[in-house]
């Protein structure tokens, strides 16, 4: 004899699941039986009115939208920060004066050589200088210090991972700076 129901296989026999059955039904818990439908929405809003199970799908596509306008939200943010991300390729070089000694503190003016995106950084005090995270690009450059430029260095190409020197020469100036002059020792 083949056992007909899990009570059954489990040792127990019919009249026992039905005295199991009715203990939990006064419990207010929703039971199905075998030929009984069971809700798609689940027990819980398979006792609920038409209204709130409407009110349930409503809900349902409400989040649905936010879920969606957020992840769209995501992709335009990640979209729009993509042109400001950083590169790899590094700059380094010195900026020499009219006397071809080392210029402290020179301001290096760098930017793409399409005229995008003007930068500038300053030497430190033995007119050496570093400009990192440059994305794959070319570049001009010019060194100024005390009134006195170097010239642009035009086209200076760039590959991402990549470190390229170079050596700016101050040397143009409205007139010549004090600061160059060599005076004579006084006798």
């Amino acid at each position: 004899m083949a056992p007909n129901d899990l009570s059954q296989l489990a040792g127990y026999g019919e009249a026992h699941f039905w005295l199991i059955r009715q203990r939990l039904a006064r419990s207010g818990l929703p039971l199905k039986g075998r030929n009984e439908k069971v809700s798609p929405h689940g027990p819980i809003l398979s006792k609920r009115s038409h209204g709130s199970a409407a009110e349930a799908e409503k809900m349902r596509r409400i989040v649905l939208i936010l879920a969606i306008f957020l992840l769209v939200l995501v992709n335009v943010r990640s979209v729009a920060a993509g042109p400001q991300k950083r590169g790899t390729a590094t700059v380094t070089g010195v900026v020499l004066g009219p006397d071809d000694k080392p210029v402290p503190r020179a301001a290096v003016s760098y930017q793409s050589s399409g005229g995008n995106a003007p930068h500038a950084v300053h030497a430190d005090a033995h007119g050496h200088f570093t400009i990192t995270k440059l994305r794959a690009d070319n570049y001009d450059m010019r060194a100024s210090a005390r009134g006195v430029f170097s010239e642009w260095e035009k086209n200076i190409t760039v590959h991402s991972g990549q470190t390229k020197s170079v050596t700016l020469r101050l040397i143009y100036a409205k007139e010549i700076p004090k600061a160059y002059v060599k005076s004579k020792p006084h006798q």
